[in-house]
């Protein structure tokens, strides 16, 4: 059975015009204005997540806040706004760093997590038997964001402050945040899930 294929780079193809990205793939910095809602430079990740993974996760290491630390992490669909930051839209979900709110398909958003900014590493993850979504700080699980999320979701961030400047972690390099015990986590609830409907 041949593997699925898993997000490995930004897609410079379909990247907001106000973000410069490394030769790698993996580092991008804001070069935009920030005048407007609309000058947002988002990025998504080359694929979408995998369908048979239990779990999908990735990483961003901030290295500069910039400004105002305007910076979103999150998930979204193919075909998303990438002027706009994830979250702000229908088919988007995003954690931002200015205010530590959750958001999705609204600007205002809702209180979930602390700010994050410069030195911080933030997560976003997918459980996919429950279709939630997770986001954590340094290593540290926040909860759940969503719930009964969309489907065909890339990796996705945004930036919109000058200077802002963050390296995407896509599993080529250690996480800071355990994946393997959360996988056994969400494997053993939905193995408890199955054997409730069995015993029903």
């Amino acid at each position: 059975e041949a593997s699925e294929a898993l997000p490995s780079r930004i897609d410079t193809t379909t990247m907001g015009q106000f973000l410069e990205v490394s030769q790698d793939k993996l580092t991008a910095r804001y070069g935009g204005e920030a005048a407007h809602s609309n000058d947002v430079g988002a990025a998504q990740g080359d694929c979408c997540e995998p369908r048979r993974a239990a779990l999908y996760y990735y990483e961003l290491r901030v290295i500069n806040a910039g400004r105002d630390g305007a910076i979103a992490i999150g998930f979204s669909q193919e075909g998303a706004r990438l002027t706009r930051q994830p979250g702000w839209d229908p088919n988007s979900y995003g954690y931002h760093g200015d205010d530590g709110r959750k958001f999705h398909n609204n600007g205002t958003g809702e209180p979930y997590g602390p700010h994050f900014g410069a030195g911080d590493v933030v997560g976003a993850g997918i459980n996919t038997a429950d279709r939630t979504i997770f986001f954590t700080r340094n290593g540290v699980d926040l909860g759940v964001a969503f719930e009964g999320v969309r489907s065909n979701l890339r990796p996705s961030f945004g930036l919109h402050s000058k200077d802002e400047e963050v390296r995407v972690n896509f599993g080529q390099e250690p996480f800071m945040y355990d994946v393997d015990a959360a996988v056994r986590r969400s494997r053993e609830r939905l193995a408890a899930r199955v054997a409730t409907f069995a015993a029903n």
